[in-house]
């Protein structure tokens, strides 16, 4: 797979479709079946799908150290180097959990870069139902004694440094990216509740409901999710550009 050079290395990248509407998508590993490369596959003349892997999984630099509560961060920054190395100076952001966790980095960072952010099963969580240092130094320990080590559990949340409900509100209110959430009312990992927040807080977002859908919408509704983002693109170009 080809490599793009960011700071500190490089990340392996899959692309898809040759259309003029660049979207980057940036995953620990990206589901087969998923509604990324469905994109690119299915409308190859609008959309140029670029699905990255993130520093520390695959083969993208994975001699990486440990970097705390600046995972998402320096995640967020790859994903805009890459935008820069590929010549591109706005896209639309997706991710799917903790690909999502990129995409509200970004849009805190870098939204001069966004042109939208689809955010799928990703809204940030509930600060209050999040695992305490102890549980997660025996969830790593745990981990360790594997005897094919699964992946390091790095970052537990996005926006990290918001410790209450209140604090993740109040920096979601920053943000002024036009959003789109997707989320599944029988998530198991993102609740109805998580997403709501979210879309009460950030200004310019809507979101899409499946009743039946778990964390695994991305690949499970992968159809239907391609069809919300050609919608949500559609309206995004019918936006006056000093809005976006």
């Amino acid at each position: 797979m080809p490599r793009v050079a960011v700071t500190g290395g490089e990340l392996e990248f899959a692309e898809y479709g040759h259309g003029p509407e660049v979207v980057i998508s940036a995953q620990w590993a990206f589901r087969e079946g998923g509604y990324q490369a469905l994109l690119g596959l299915t409308l190859p003349e609008r959309f140029r799908v670029f699905a990255v892997t993130l520093r520390g999984y695959g083969n993208s630099m994975p001699e990486t150290p440990n970097l705390g509560d600046d995972w998402y961060d320096t995640w967020a920054d790859d994903v805009y180097q890459c935008s820069r190395a590929w010549g591109f100076d706005r896209f639309l952001y997706t991710g799917a959990s903790h690909g999502a966790g990129v995409g509200w980095h970004l849009a805190l960072r870098h939204p001069e870069m966004m042109r939208g952010l689809v955010s799928v099963a990703g809204a940030p969580k509930d600060r209050t139902s999040l695992r305490s240092p102890e549980e997660l130094a025996r969830a790593i320990a745990e981990r360790q004694r594997q005897p094919t080590p699964l992946r390091p559990d790095w970052p537990q949340r996005s926006l990290p440094r918001a410790a209450t409900n209140e604090e993740l509100a109040a920096l979601l209110e920053t943000i002024h990216v036009p959003t789109l959430l997707v989320a599944g009312v029988q998530d198991e990992v993102i609740s109805l509740e998580d997403t709501l927040r979210a879309l009460r807080a950030v200004k310019a977002s809507r979101a899409v409901l499946f009743e039946d859908g778990k964390h695994s919408i991305g690949s499970e509704h992968a159809m239907d999710i391609v069809r919300q983002i050609v919608a949500f693109a559609d309206a995004l170009a019918q936006l006056p550009k000093s809005t976006l």
